[in-house]
């Protein structure tokens, strides 16, 4: 764990490192095709699903953690419970001075999306589905989360990369309730792990940031169907992005999270 550095000032490039969570090997595949990453070779925690890459971009230290296989369910382990522990074992095993939830997402045609899009998170990460009742005290506020990203803007300009808000839900059909949150947030990407990876770096102290490639569009019924039809390219494309934003990071520093104190 990283708790001795000081997130409200720059961090130096200089042997810094970067950790990437990916929910499912298969998005991971083609991120770990594109650059040199070497399997680790003893597991992050024995008896745990989690797993790791590592590699060196110049002076760029870089690691990947997968969320992994349910031991029980023998499937990919998506969502925001395996993404948490997946950040927690991957920041107390690298100490990072960047977490990047990266992955594919939900995308909409109305902000000017296309299929292999890749956005750059700003301003905050939210929950959309987590509904509280309770006003007093502040429930709503914790339900939505609001977890904080580094500000990645001239990064994103300079690769020419679009910004925006990134949602996180535990359903891969959306409610008309989360429908309305979607809108609500202003939201251009949704998917399933960002915000807890979001949280767990804000509670260890480390900048955050997530980089999503859009797979389907929410405002087509048949997008479950073009989440299959579409992955390869959105993977293809995240890959694509992430080497361009590691190498980005070999020469230039990388951002603070002002909000983390």
């Amino acid at each position: 764990m990283n708790d001795h550095k000081d997130v409200t000032a720059s961090t130096s490039h200089s042997g810094s490192t970067i950790l990437l969570v990916m929910a499912m090997e298969e998005e991971a595949a083609a991120v770990l095709k594109i650059l040199p990453f070497q399997s680790l070779s003893a597991p992050l925690e024995e008896d745990l699903p989690p797993h790791g890459y590592t590699t060196k971009l110049d002076h760029l230290n870089v690691a990947l953690v997968v969320n992994g296989q349910d031991p029980v369910y023998r499937v990919a382990s998506f969502g925001t419970d395996a993404a948490t522990l997946a950040t927690y074992l991957g920041i107390r095993a690298f100490a990072p001075d960047l977490v990047i939830s990266a992955g594919v997402a939900g995308g909409f045609k109305a902000q000017g999306a296309e299929i292999g899009t890749v956005y750059v998170s700003k301003d905050s990460v939210r929950y959309i589905d987590r509904r509280v009742s309770i006003t007093e005290p502040n429930y709503r506020d914790y339900a939505v989360g609001f977890y904080p990203v580094a500000d990645a803007s001239q990064m994103a300009r300079t690769l020419g990369l679009p910004t925006g808000i990134v949602v996180t839900g535990g359903s891969f059909e959306n409610s008309p309730e989360d429908e309305a949150q979607i809108r609500t947030h202003g939201a251009v990407a949704i998917e399933m792990e960002a915000a807890s990876v979001a949280k767990m770096s804000m509670l260890m102290k480390t900048p955050f940031l997530a980089v999503k490639a859009v797979v389907n569009f929410e405002e087509d019924p048949a997008f479950a169907d073009q989440f299959e039809r579409n992955f390869h390219t959105a993977t293809a494309c995240l890959a694509h992005t992430m080497k361009e934003i590691l190498q980005y990071y070999t020469d230039h520093e990388i951002e603070s999270t002002e909000e983390l104190s």
